[in-house]
């Protein structure tokens, strides 16, 4: 099964979940489920003992990649409808072409920073699994290079790599049982596995990329320099 089939299947199953909670007849219960749905999700994540001391007795909790994602397309309001094998992105607007700077500062004020459409998003036609990433240099790269004349990479090998625990997002959680909250829609919240940035460098934007610089952000502050080139 593709990314893009999970995020699909995803946002039928928030879909069906968000139904069920509007029917409810405790308005504010439901309304702090559907909000936690697509982050609490069973399965979707699990706590990992990481503590700081500049964290104080906060814990790090792990949101798992897919969950991140439907939490992010279910924030750009895209659904299993827009979200098909040959969908194209909603933010697509071909005839912007010389207009997408502006377009892009006054149409997207009510979008997180981090997911608003780059220029390549509203001038290139793209799969939407593209948009539920928060890294616009990664969005903007991988649009571009899925556009040349030989192609430089294999989407659906991205996409595997992906889903094989390439990205992590860390939420945070107040102790066992208390609940876990997370930011999927801000790159604060993400890092990349060593891996994942050797490999794919000509689209994090290598050491000087907001990816790699994340991550590294993230490594210090528990202290591990290990697999990276810091």
């Amino acid at each position: 099964m593709t990314l893009q089939d999970l995020i699909r299947l995803g946002l039928g199953v928030l879909e069906s979940g968000f139904s069920q909670a509007a029917g409810s007849e405790d308005s504010e219960d439901s309304g702090h489920s559907q909000a936690k749905y697509n982050l609490k999700t069973k399965n979707h994540i699990r706590a990992d003992p990481i503590l700081s001391p500049h964290l104080g007795t906060i814990r790090l909790t792990h949101v798992s990649f897919l969950s991140a994602c439907l939490s992010n397309a279910a924030m750009l309001g895209l659904t299993p409808a827009t979200t098909s094998d040959d969908a194209v992105s909603p933010f697509f607007h071909g005839h912007l072409s010389n207009q997408a700077e502006e377009w892009q500062k006054s149409e997207f004020k009510n979008i997180k920073p981090d997911l608003r459409p780059t220029k390549s998003q509203l001038t290139r036609s793209h799969h939407p699994y593209l948009d539920v990433l928060p890294f616009p240099t990664f969005r903007e790269r991988a649009i571009a290079l899925i556009h040349t004349d030989t192609p430089v990479f294999d989407e659906e090998e991205l996409c595997r790599d992906l889903l094989n625990d390439a990205l992590i997002c860390w939420g945070s959680s107040l102790g066992a049982g208390v609940g876990n909250s997370g930011a999927p829609w801000d790159i604060r919240s993400w890092e990349a596995r060593p891996w994942f940035m050797k490999k794919w460098w000509f689209l994090t934007g290598g050491i000087e990329g907001e990816l790699y610089q994340q991550t590294r952000w993230w490594c210090e502050m528990r202290g591990d320099d290990s697999g990276y080139a810091w």
